[in-house]
Parts: C-alpha cells; structure tokens; sequence
C-alpha cells in the first residue's frame, strides 16, 4: 500500500512585492499575460497599453478555450503587438 506523507505547511503564505516602471516620455508600455489551467485547460489572455503617466490607452482579454501556457503567452504577445 503507497503511503502519503502530508507533513508540510497546509497555510503558507508569501508575499511578491510588483513594481511597473511607466515607458519614456511620448513612448506606450505593453503589458501582457497569457495562461492556461494545468498547462493544457482553459486558456486566456490579456494585454494592456499604457502612456508615461500610467493611464490605460487601450487593451483586451480573450477566452482562449483550450491551449498550453506557452500558446496562451505567445497569442497575448501576438495581439498586444497589433494593438501597438
């Protein structure tokens, strides 16, 4: 018979402080994410275009159906660049 061990934190939490750094003067940042549950399950994908002073210029979100991570990452990359 397999035996589990389940020994380890059930409640850890951890934090991941996040910094976004505005593009230069007269210049727009792309921000974009793709992903995808299990890395083959339900995908999306969203992209976000913003000025120097951080205010949202135009962007998206699309429902993928079912893909990889990478495709989900490279379909973000791929319609972030047209929005551009």
């Amino acid at each position: 018979m397999l035996q589990l061990n389940h020994n380890y934190p059930k409640n850890t939490t951890s934090t991941l402080l996040v910094h976004w750094s505005p593009p230069s003067s007269g210049y727009l940042k792309l921000n974009t994410d793709g992903a995808s549950q299990c890395n083959q399950g339900v995908a999306g994908a969203d992209d976000l275009l913003r000025d120097e002073n951080g205010a949202w210029v135009m962007g998206f979100t699309a429902h993928l159906g079912t893909c990889t991570s990478v495709a989900a990452e490279l379909f973000a990359i791929r319609m972030g660049i047209s929005l551009a």
